[in-house]
């Protein structure tokens, strides 16, 4: 059998594991888990209604704050502080407004 020669090391282990991968068994396919099961009744979350937009509001003004503290949220990685923050007071000035101006 001719040895083979590999240019660095990265080659030689993506042989091996090419080489062990292709030596073993098939594996059984995995017994099916149970469905997901449904909720039975609905959620009510009539309680929001006209409110939605003020929670929105105050989840991006709470994450700001947070922002400038220093503390780092996974889901608000790439939005500024500031901006977070702008925004926020943003939607509840502008939600007031309309609300005012409609009624």
């Amino acid at each position: 059998m001719a040895r083979l020669r590999f240019r660095t090391l990265v080659d030689l282990f993506a042989a091996l594991a090419l080489k062990r991968r292709f030596g073993r068994k098939i594996r059984a396919p995995r017994p099916q888990s149970k469905p997901a099961q449904t909720r039975r009744t609905a959620m009510n979350l009539s309680f929001f209604d006209g409110y939605k937009t003020y929670v929105v509001a105050a989840a991006m003004l709470l994450a700001a704050i947070s922002q400038l503290l220093g503390v780092d949220l996974p889901s608000f990685e790439g939005q500024s502080a500031g901006h977070l923050l702008m925004e926020g007071l943003a939607i509840i000035f502008l939600r007031k407004g309309i609300k005012a101006s409609a009624s």
